[in-house]
């Protein structure tokens, strides 16, 4: 953001500060959106401010306190849920769903993909900085069922891999979308979740979360941690090299082996009493 454009928005967001206290600007901002929409609003204008704070535009920037968010959600579906739906969709969608859920791709990156982006021989599809969510170009790498519903596609139409007919898809979590959901008894579940869903089932077959981030685009581990709690893999890896680990257990002087797993800790008898027959404290 240029110097110019933050000089016009903080002269108006200056006036609108002299009228109205910042609490009564996060009421405005919340009505009619969600706390997450208030929120991108409310940091855009606090950059503005902390920019004419740092340009000696301002002594001080006002307080400005983000609205508490709810975790993102992970509703995701079984293979079996998958395979129903997929029976209701038409055979364009289907090949979306399925490429989607191979893959990990955004809608709007699925619904534009363009045969420039994709290498068949490499089985990599690029998308430019300018296309991707966290602003980054990403090079995602596809695998057998990717490559079979892209080569699918060829022929159909000369820029676009997805097509209706032939023609450009406008929008394919519409109206046949819901209505597919609904036949096969799905409830609150969006187009994203599929997305969710693919990373769901990486993570329950033994990717790593670190793996996931950078597969899907992801800007920070922190986005991608929801999934962590699908699989303990990596805490029962944990957990088993606590098994060669042995220690040593002496009680009056004699020197007994205890293993640190699902052997139990041997204790001589006469020991165990004098335990027991210990006065409380």
């Amino acid at each position: 953001m240029n110097q110019q454009v933050i000089m016009i928005i903080f002269c108006e967001v200056q006036v609108g500060f002299r009228k109205t206290k910042p609490s009564l600007i996060r009421q405005a901002k919340l009505k009619g959106n969600t706390k997450s929409t208030a929120n991108r609003y409310l940091s855009f204008v606090r950059e503005i401010l902390n920019r004419a704070v740092s340009w000696e535009w301002l002594d001080k920037s006002p307080k400005i306190t983000l609205f508490k968010e709810p975790q993102g959600r992970t509703r995701f579906l079984t293979v079996a849920e998958v395979q129903h739906l997929l029976k209701h969709l038409p055979e364009h969608l289907q090949d979306m769903v399925v490429f989607t859920l191979s893959c990990g791709l955004r809608y709007s990156n699925v619904l534009k993909l363009e045969w420039s982006q994709v290498d068949l021989k490499a089985a990599h599809v690029w998308v430019a900085a300018n296309n991707s969510k966290n602003g980054k170009a990403l090079s995602i790498p596809l695998n057998a069922q990717a490559l079979a519903v892209l080569t699918k596609q060829i022929g159909k139409h000369p820029t676009l891999v997805f097509t209706k007919g032939g023609k450009r898809i406008a929008r394919a979590n519409g109206k046949v979308w819901r209505n597919a959901l609904m036949r096969a008894g799905i409830k609150d579940f969006r187009w994203h979740d599929l997305r969710h869903t693919w990373a769901s089932w990486a993570v329950q077959n033994g990717v790593t979360v670190f793996e996931i981030q950078h597969l899907g685009g992801w800007s920070s581990s922190r986005m991608v941690e929801r999934y962590a709690h699908l699989s303990s893999s990596h805490l029962a890896a944990a957990a088993r090299k606590l098994d060669a680990i042995s220690y040593v257990l002496a009680t009056e002087g004699v020197v007994e082996e205890a293993s640190i797993g699902l052997q139990a800790i041997s204790i001589r008898p006469a020991a165990l009493q004098t335990a027991l027959s210990a006065p409380a404290c």
